[in-house]
C-alpha cells in the first residue's frame, strides 16, 4: 500500500537518544496484541488499548468505554478463531506515519491461519495509536470484514477485503490541539449561550439531527423546534429559578477519529456561590464541521423519564455508548 502522506515526526527515546519509526511502533503493538490474544492474556492485551476507543467494521461501528466490553469483544473474537481451528493470527504492518507527535496512523493485513492454511480470507485494517506516557495504545481500529453483530464473530461469513479508509489530511490529530481543551472550549461556549439566553447561538452549536440519552430514554433531536422547552429549562440554572450559575468542567476527552471528540464532563449548579444541587455527569460526542465543533450526541446521568430538564434527577451511573447502541438497535440508523 502506498503511503498517502509523509511525516517528519519520530519517536525519540529520551534516555538513550534512539529513534523508532512509525511502522516499527505499529508492528510492535500488533505483535503484542496477537501474542496476548492467543495466550488469553487479557491484562496484557488491554494494556495496548486506550479507553474509550472506536471499533469499526465494514458494516458497523461501536465505541468501547469499559474493560468489560473490551474483554467481551476479545473473548468472542478469539472464540470464533478457535472454532475455525486457527492457531496462528499474524498481522503484518504495511505502512504507518506519525500524525503529530502523539499519534500514529497505520495499515496492516490480518492472516488467520491453521498451520499455513488461511481459515478466513486475509483482510485489510487501519489503526490509530495514541502515545500514553511511554507506551502506544489503540484509540481507533478499522477492519474490512463484515461481522453480523457485536461482539465480533469471524466464523460467520461473508467477509470483505476492500481497501480501508486511507485516513484524512485534515485529521485534527495532525495538529497540536488537545482534545480536552477543545472540549472545554465547547462547554464554555455552550454554557455562555444559555446564560445569555441566546437560542440561535445555542442551536448553532448542534449538529441536527443529534441524539439525547439518559438512564431510561433515547431521543432524536431533529431541529431547533425540539429544543425550545429544553432551552427554557436550562436557562433556569442561570436566571434564579434553579440557580444563578453553572460550572461545566471537562474531566477528559479523546479524539476517536479525524473529526470526532468523545468527552466527559461534570456540571454543577450554584446559587450565591454555593452549590445548589447534585453534580451531573455527562458525555458528549462532538463532530467537526470545517473549523467548528458541534454536538452530535449527549448523554446525561439522569433518571428523568422525559426530555424535560426542569427537575433534574441525577444518578451516579452514566450509560455507556455500547448500552445505548443496544437500546437503539431498532432505529433505522443503528449499526
Amino acid at each position: 500500500m502506498i503511503r498517502p502522506y509523509t511525516s517528519a515526526y519520530q519517536d525519540i527515546d529520551q534516555k538513550n537518544g534512539t529513534t523508532t519509526s512509525a511502522i516499527a511502533i505499529l508492528q510492535s503493538v500488533l505483535d503484542q496484541q496477537s501474542d496476548c490474544l492467543l495466550a488469553r492474556d487479557w491484562d496484557g492485551l488491554h494494556e495496548t488499548y486506550s479507553l474509550p476507543y472506536k471499533r469499526v467494521f465494514s458494516n458497523s461501528e461501536t465505541v468501547i468505554e469499559t474493560r468489560t466490553d473490551m474483554q467481551i469483544g476479545h473473548e468472542s473474537f478469539l472464540g470464533s478463531l478457535e472454532s475455525l481451528g486457527v492457531n496462528q493470527f499474524i498481522r503484518l504492518a504495511t505502512d504507518a506515519e506519525f500524525l503529530g507527535k502523539d499519534y500514529v496512523e497505520g495499515f496492516y493485513i490480518s492472516h488467520a491461519l491453521r498451520g499455513t492454511v488461511p481459515m478466513v480470507p486475509s483482510y485489510n485494517n487501519r489503526v490509530v495509536l495514541k502515545r500514553q506516557n511511554t507506551s502506544w495504545r489503540v484509540i481507533e481500529m478499522e477492519s474490512n470484514v463484515i461481522v453480523p453483530h457485536w461482539p465480533p464473530d469471524l466464523s460467520i461469513k461473508p467477509t470483505a477485503t476492500i481497501t480501508p479508509n486511507i485516513g484524512s489530511k485534515n485529521d485534527v490529530r495532525r495538529s497540536l490541539a488537545e482534545p480536552v481543551s477543545l472540549y472545554q472550549t465547547f462547554l464554555d461556549a455552550h454554557g455562555q449561550s444559555i446564560k445569555d439566553k441566546d437560542f440561535e447561538t445555542f442551536c448553532s452549536l448542534c449538529c441536527f439531527p443529534y441524539t439525547y440519552h439518559n438512564l431510561s430514554i433515547d431521543i432524536v433531536v431533529n431541529g431547533p423546534e425540539d429544543l425550545i422547552d429544553v432551552f427554557k429549562d436550562l436557562c433556569g440554572s442561570y436566571d434564579g429559578r434553579l440557580g444563578d450559575n453553572v460550572v461545566r468542567t471537562a474531566d477528559r476527552a479523546e479524539f476517536l477519529q479525524a473529526d470526532l471528540i468523545c468527552g466527559y464532563h461534570t456540571a454543577c449548579v450554584y446559587r450565591d456561590g454555593k452549590q445548589s444541587g447534585q453534580p451531573l455527569q455527562s458525555r458528549m460526542l462532538l463532530k467537526r464541521h470545517n473549523i467548528e465543533w458541534r454536538l452530535e450526541s449527549v448523554t446525561n446521568a439522569l433518571e428523568n423519564n422525559s426530555f424535560s430538564l426542569e427537575i433534574a434527577r441525577p444518578n451516579s451511573q452514566l450509560p455507556t455508548l455500547r448500552e445505548i447502541q443496544e437500546r437503539t438497535k431498532s432505529w433505522p440508523t443503528s449499526l
